[in-house]
């Protein structure tokens, strides 16, 4: 039996195509990674409602005395259920225009956050977020405390009907 011989050019077409296929594997797990990380890094929320920095809230509230504020940690896991029903009801009854989302990483001072915004009566409050926060006025009225327990769409509705944010 006769050895077939297998050109040069064989070889080096299989070596670039191994090479490529190695670079390509690791470009394409190092793009879901970054684009895994920017997920968790922002809200979900996002897509549906703007997002306010802590500086700009002065400016807000002077010209928006009224509204609903939603902060949360972009980065917390364990909020992503609740933003993705608050985002349900946002669509459903066309809040987009109503609430705001404010990064709580960008509120280095909670007690002095609680001093400026919120309302004398509601000064004592246990500031945990996330919260849904009802401004009044440009004042802090009532806050729908989430904290570490996750509420569900029934309870958020309850809320927006109460302060006739939606209708009842």
């Amino acid at each position: 039996m006769e050895k077939r011989k297998i050109p040069m050019k064989n070889y080096l077409l299989f070596a670039l195509l191994a090479i490529v296929s190695v670079i390509l594997v690791f470009y394409l797990g190092k793009w879901y990674q970054t684009t895994s990380n920017f997920q968790t890094e922002k809200s979900s929320i996002l897509s549906v409602i703007s997002e306010i920095r802590l500086e700009e809230m002065d400016n807000y509230l002077m010209e928006n005395p009224n509204g609903l504020l939603f902060i949360s940690a972009g980065n917390d896991e364990e909020i992503k259920d609740y933003e993705n029903i608050l985002k349900e009801i946002i669509m459903e009854y066309d809040l987009r225009d109503e609430i705001l989302y404010l990064d709580q990483n960008s509120i280095n001072d909670h007690r002095a956050f609680v001093q400026k915004y919120f309302s004398d009566g509601m000064q004592s409050i246990n500031f945990e977020t996330p919260n849904l926060i009802l401004f009044q006025d440009g004042k802090v009225i009532d806050v729908l405390k989430l904290g570490t327990t996750v509420l569900g769409k029934e309870e958020t509705l309850q809320f927006l009907r109460k302060h006739e944010v939606i209708e009842a």
